[in-house]
């Protein structure tokens, strides 16, 4: 379906997509240009509002997110989210700008979009919560007790050097239904003296690269699969610290910020390496211009651990090289982490896409489908070829079905860039 939506400054939004249920399908596309970062957050909001609105109602019911609302209304609850709130807009400016434009497109409040953009943390602080009071002997927060929670148990990935890189985006099928991917570019189409140099339209350009990210509903982009003008593709894990640091960072803001890179370097010296994480994720990036794979292990209170892989390495939900650390146990990235063992080192794509797309274990597979005790789904599954510098998105089970999305790095990039040139000289 196409839809036309005429916005604030005459920007034009092209909707392309499918009926939220149609999970198979890729879902709908949006085209944002936007002249900041507000702009940009209530573009989305406003050409999503039905879904994040329909998401949220689904959503809000689930235990973890009840317990989220009576943990956030205790002092102790209410005081960790004012922190966790006061440090995105102290150390994130621009992400705090496009929540709230986010929360003005959508209608939804303010408080809302927060929490929904701080539910892994959010969901770690109950739980530590619900520990303390047992420890304790007191009162509980009530929430369910499988370690298996969606919001806790979420993608694979497969990163083997010259190939490319294999993501499965696993996560609660209510965002499978609701979710968008974005095709956004931020340009200040203004000339702006900053103090230390008269500032030109091509530099906004370079500053604001356009990306294109899977979004889950309500939130920023960047926590799923994005990939930017630089060539710079990441995928994330999430991972689950005991202990939360609550004056940092929330990862899906973190995740966001990292859209803006230009290179793999860029990522660990000038942003990983300065922002303290709130809980903790790992994620990897795959660098088209040079065929460079890395995996990033960040958790609250520990040094940020890079791993530049040489040959194969893979990456479920669970630390690898941060050590000691706390973190609570699960059975899927268990099983998960079990099969990829036992299937051994891929050789090519086409094995990589085998793997994902492996269901031998029948409670806990790979490619999920969130039945049994696994009430996760496997949204959707991402292939970047370095070969052909393609990247490929599958809406069915990779070892088995066809790409369904494709974009031509080289091409693609180049016709952006023309884009953005054109739109910054209007």
């Amino acid at each position: 379906m196409l839809c036309l939506l005429m916005l604030p400054n005459l920007i034009l939004l092209v909707v392309i997509g499918a009926d939220p249920i149609a999970v198979s399908q890729p879902p709908p596309e949006l085209h944002v240009r936007a002249r900041s970062y507000t702009d940009a957050g209530f573009q989305v909001g406003q050409a999503f509002s039905d879904r994040i609105h329909s998401f949220w109602q689904d959503y809000r019911q689930t235990s973890d997110v009840q317990a989220v609302f009576k943990y956030i209304t205790d002092t102790n609850g209410k005081a960790s989210f004012q922190a966790l709130a006061n440090a995105i807009q102290q150390h994130m400016p621009n992400q705090w700008d496009e929540l709230k434009g986010l929360a003005q497109g959508s209608g939804l409040s303010f408080r809302t979009i927060l929490i929904i953009n701080l539910l892994p943390e959010l969901v770690d602080l109950v739980d530590q919560s619900r520990h303390h009071n047992n420890d304790n002997h007191g009162t509980t927060i009530s929430r369910s007790d499988d370690d298996n929670s969606p919001i806790n148990q979420a993608c694979t990935d497969l990163l083997l050097h010259d190939v490319g890189l294999a993501h499965n985006e696993d996560n609660e099928p209510a965002i499978g239904r609701y979710a968008y991917i974005l095709h956004v570019s931020i340009i200040d189409n203004e000339d702006v003296n900053n103090g230390d140099h008269y500032q030109t339209k091509q530099d906004n350009i370079k500053q604001h690269p356009w990306f294109t990210a899977y979004t889950y509903p309500g939130t920023l982009p960047g926590c799923a699969w994005a990939f930017n003008s630089h060539g710079l593709v990441q995928t994330t894990n999430a991972l689950f610290p005991e202990d939360i640091g609550t004056t940092n960072i929330g990862r899906y803001i973190v995740a966001r910020s990292l859209l803006t890179a230009s290179s793999i370097d860029q990522v660990h010296t000038q942003m990983l390496l300065h922002t303290q994480e709130a809980s903790a994720f790992s994620v990897n990036f795959v660098e088209l211009s040079t065929g460079n794979l890395t995996n990033f292990e960040v958790a609250s209170g520990h040094p940020v651990n890079r791993y530049d892989v040489d040959h194969y390495y893979n990456h479920v939900n669970s630390f690898k090289r941060i050590h000691p650390i706390r973190s609570r146990p699960n059975q899927s990235s268990e099983h998960r982490q079990a099969t990829l063992d036992s299937l051994g080192t891929p050789q090519s794509m086409g094995d990589m896409r085998s793997i994902l797309g492996d269901t031998s274990d029948p409670a806990f597979p790979i490619y999920r489908n969130a039945t049994g005790p696994d009430r996760c789904d496997t949204l959707c599954t991402l292939i970047v070829d370095l070969q052909q510098k393609q990247i490929q998105l599958f809406m069915k089970n990779p070892a088995s079905s066809s790409f369904q999305r494709q974009w031509n790095f080289p091409q693609l990039s180049q016709e952006k860039e023309s884009q953005a040139q054109r739109y910054s000289e209007e």
